[in-house]
């Protein structure tokens, strides 16, 4: 399950990343109209950390954009991941 966890953040990532330039804002500038620290941001885009939903409404809110436009690209790429068998345990 971690393959496709790490997979997750690296979709969420470019996505925000995407969206950021889209409207041609910085990271700084995006994170200042979200309410979130630069470094925050940071991690986001680069993969390193998963934003809480409220961040992701931050980002809609930031971006004057239907939340569902910042859900449902994500969740459509993370349905072409290929699945994984659950752990068996020891």
């Amino acid at each position: 399950m971690q393959l496709k966890a790490t997979q997750l953040k690296a979709i969420i990532g470019q996505h925000f990343a995407r969206l950021r330039a889209e409207n041609a804002l910085t990271q700084a500038e995006l994170a200042h109209l979200m309410g979130i620290s630069l470094r925050f941001y940071q991690s986001i885009e680069t993969g390193e950390k998963y934003p809480a939903l409220r961040t992701v409404f931050a980002l809609a809110r930031a971006l004057d954009l239907p939340i569902a436009e910042v859900i449902e690209p994500i969740y459509d790429t993370w349905l072409t991941l290929p699945q994984e068998e659950p752990d068996e345990g020891p």
